[in-house]
């Protein structure tokens, strides 16, 4: 018997690879930018830890007079400051929601340039704003909804009154005292199971709904009817994925903080030449000012080069095996669902093509013998999708999107699930 989860990791390996290579400036600047925003989130459903940030007060802890150096009426000092702390959450939030919205959005996008070989950002993001919203609905509810509980016991036993001189913690450990040490287990048991299930309906959404809805054009709600009867009916392919999938989070880690701790050596000994340079240019026989001049350009050169060429490329590897991974394993329940058929030799047409549905030549972009019409859905001079203002150009890449034709063409369409 097959497993999906391991014979998904060679997949993704092979499929990561041909995706990132040979090499292109232009293509990596632009999943910098994807992954940047992204952020990893594709390992799995995060669960929020809550923490007890203050107490209620349950009595006059201070003198019961004013101090006199505090105005007694408020409305002396909080019109101003009470209006400005108002707008002050209000921008922060907005910005939340927005950054939110555009991280959601960039996890179709980089689904997309996955599946068609073809790094865009400006067309692909704005044709999957509608997808982005839809999934930051969803995963705000079930977040809200996995937080409910707590919230409403919490309220009963803290806050829903009492007699004078009630305390809420108090309250809380009598609780747990009456209902005895079988009683707490069960409700500490019965309150990890909820925020599990919560946890995994979030991750399967970011790892196995979004790549549904890519492959067939249908909504959150919608992915998951298509994509939940393979989960149940292949129950012991789920449970080794999910097993699966935490020791391949693990190991990406361990090579990503491995490259990350190389990086900074490298980096480390670049900014240390550039400070001791700077240091005895600039000394002028003071070298208190000589070391200052040192220490900050080695601390910007070292910061400037390990973002560039360290955090972005290394974030760009380990998150593009990860989403690989995840769609490779998404591939064995369903055929339908599978959106790396172009990176697998045994779907590839004479010539390196996959079979993607429509050409088996390769689609360089040029009209004439050798450029075929089918496969990819553009060359890649249209892959800069007007960002090359902005970013480096491909490397001589631009010519033609295809490096290896059709492997987009076949998911442009709405198959059946």
């Amino acid at each position: 018997m097959s497993w999906y989860a391991i014979d998904a990791i060679d997949d993704a390996l092979d499929a990561s690879r041909e995706f990132l290579f040979p090499f292109s400036l232009g293509r990596w600047a632009r999943l910098a930018l994807i992954t940047f925003f992204v952020g990893g989130s594709g390992v799995g459903g995060q669960v929020s830890n809550l923490q007890n940030v203050g107490q209620v007060p349950t009595g006059p802890t201070g003198p019961t007079q004013p101090s006199p150096s505090i105005p007694t009426d408020p409305s002396t000092v909080t019109p101003e400051l009470g209006g400005l702390a108002l707008v002050v959450v209000v921008v922060v939030l907005l910005l939340v929601l927005a950054l939110a919205l555009i991280s959601y959005t960039f996890e179709f996008v980089f689904v997309d340039a996955i599946a068609e070989d073809r790094v865009r950002v400006l067309g692909p993001f704005a044709s999957r704003v509608g997808d982005g919203l839809r999934l930051f609905v969803f995963e705000f509810v079930v977040g809200l909804v996995s937080l409910l509980p707590f919230a409403v016991a919490g309220f009963l036993i803290l806050f829903a009154g009492g007699p004078p001189g009630f305390n809420g913690f108090d309250a809380l450990v009598g609780f747990f005292g009456s209902v005895g040490t079988a009683g707490t287990v069960a409700v500490v048991v019965l309150a990890a199971a909820w925020l599990v299930v919560t946890g995994l309906v979030t991750g399967f959404t970011r790892t196995f709904v979004v790549p549904v809805m890519v492959a067939t054009g249908s909504g959150v709600l919608g992915g998951w009817r298509r994509l939940w009867p393979r989960l149940r009916d292949e129950w012991k392919q789920t449970l080794v994925y999910l097993v699966m999938h935490f020791f391949v989070g693990i190991g990406v880690g361990l090579v990503g903080l491995l490259l990350f701790l190389f990086g900074a050596v490298v980096v480390g000994i670049v900014a240390l030449v550039v400070g001791l340079a700077a240091a005895a240019v600039t000394h002028g026989g003071n070298p208190m000012a000589g070391t200052g001049v040192g220490l900050l350009a080695g601390g910007v050169v070292f910061a400037l080069l390990y973002f560039l060429f360290v955090f972005l490329p290394v974030g760009i590897l380990t998150t593009t095996y990860v989403r690989t991974y995840e769609l490779a394993s998404l591939a064995g329940f369903d055929d339908a669902f599978d959106l790396l058929g172009p990176y697998r030799p045994d779907r590839r047409g004479p010539g390196g093509s996959g079979d993607g549905g429509v050409g088996a030549t390769r689609d360089d972009g040029v009209d004439g013998p050798g450029g075929g019409t089918g496969g990819r859905v553009g060359d890649r001079s249209g892959e800069d999708d007007g960002f090359g203002g902005v970013t480096p150009a491909d490397d001589g890449d631009d010519g033609g999107d295809d490096r290896r034709g059709g492997a987009g063409g076949g998911r442009t369409g709405t198959p059946a699930g």
